[in-house]
């Protein structure tokens, strides 16, 4: 079970979660008895966290696992969750005016959400967010927000290393459906994830020793981890309708994002 957060941590985090910090400043080192620094386990990772954001922390744990020497079977699974954000099997709080597929609640009613019961009643081998719909195919979609260039080089070092043939490339870029987090939020067998971490780590530092993203703003910047969630949902969309014909029902559920803010309250309880 882990953590990934650089500031205030809006959820009760379990005693056995780890908690990765991704950056100085904004978490006390004393605010969880299983606070990693990501400076401590990967001077790569913690150097490229400003291009990777988040990202950074998930791509660190295969080195933790190691590091740990936590052992696991072909049956084991991985709960992940963020400062601010998890996915639960059942809907709570209110649907949000904003972000597609996401529900909302404040801080002061999250305190609530027991990850851990969460985690021990889900029986099936995944829990996912809710499929978000992508109208025109995902290069189109991501373009209309991100720097196209980025994601035809990102590609291409997909093509470059044997991750993607040309044809799967094109597929990927005409998916009409995204995981959110591309399946680094929720519950998944931990030797999928595993898999697909370590060939999406690959990916996206490659990218990073031979580009940097063209938009150099705050938010742009950090456009690699979006490639990586892209790359990363189109693998596991591709191994579900392999192994069980599509993403089966049970898999689903629902992202709920902790937030006092006013633009993303929500209108409905339904």
């Amino acid at each position: 079970m882990f953590c990934i957060g650089h500031k205030h941590i809006a959820l009760n985090l379990p005693e056995n979660a780890y908690l990765i910090k991704t950056s100085s400043g904004f978490i006390s080192d004393d605010v969880h008895q299983n606070l990693i620094n990501l400076s401590e386990i990967s001077d790569e990772l913690d150097f490229y966290y400003p291009w990777l954001g988040g990202t950074a922390g998930i791509l660190a744990i295969p080195e933790i696992l190691r590091n740990k020497n936590i052992s696991y079977s072909s049956t084991d699974r991985i709960m992940l969750f963020q400062q601010a954000k998890i996915v639960t099997a059942k809907p709570i709080g209110w649907k949000s005016n904003t972000y597609p597929n996401m529900r909302v609640m404040p801080s002061w009613l999250a305190h609530g959400i027991d990850i851990q019961k969460i985690s021990q009643t889900v029986e099936s081998s995944f829990l996912l967010p809710e499929l978000v719909s992508l109208p025109g195919g995902d290069m189109v979609m991501y373009s209309r927000v991100h720097h196209l260039p980025d994601y035809l080089r990102f590609c291409a070092i997909c093509i470059d290393e044997g991750v993607l043939t040309a044809e799967q490339a094109i597929e990927m870029q005409r998916q009409e459906v995204l995981i959110p987090g591309g399946g680094f939020l929720g519950i998944c067998p931990i030797k999928h994830f595993m898999e697909i971490v370590e060939i999406t780590k690959m990916v996206g530092i490659k990218f990073l020793e031979k580009n940097m993203p063209g938009n150099k703003s705050q938010y742009q910047r950090i456009a690699v981890g979006y490639l990586i969630e892209r790359l990363a949902s189109y693998l596991l969309i591709k191994r579900l309708s392999k192994e069980y014909g599509g993403i089966p029902i049970q898999f689903l559920g629902s992202i709920v994002a902790v937030t006092n803010s006013d633009y993303v309250h929500g209108s409905s309880c339904n």
